[in-house]
């Protein structure tokens, strides 16, 4: 590895080192965000309405022309 690969390792790891920090700010956020989403989709799961939500996403999608599973 010479000088300048390095130096392009080392600035990586430096930016991704920063992402890391600010994201850590505000990791309480995320995390409650998280744990309402679970919390959301749990009660979703438990009415029978998240597949209700799952035809309309789909028909969203092919209305869109991204039904690109359908040709699996």
């Amino acid at each position: 590895m010479g000088p300048s690969q390095t130096a392009e390792t080392s600035f990586g790891f430096t930016r991704a080192l920063g992402t890391f920090k600010r994201v850590q700010g505000h990791y309480r956020v995320i995390e409650a965000s998280a744990g309402l989403l679970l919390i959301a989709m749990g009660g979703l799961l438990l009415s029978g309405y998240l597949f209700l939500l799952n035809v309309y996403a789909q028909h969203a999608l092919s209305w869109l022309g991204l039904d690109w599973w359908k040709s699996l």
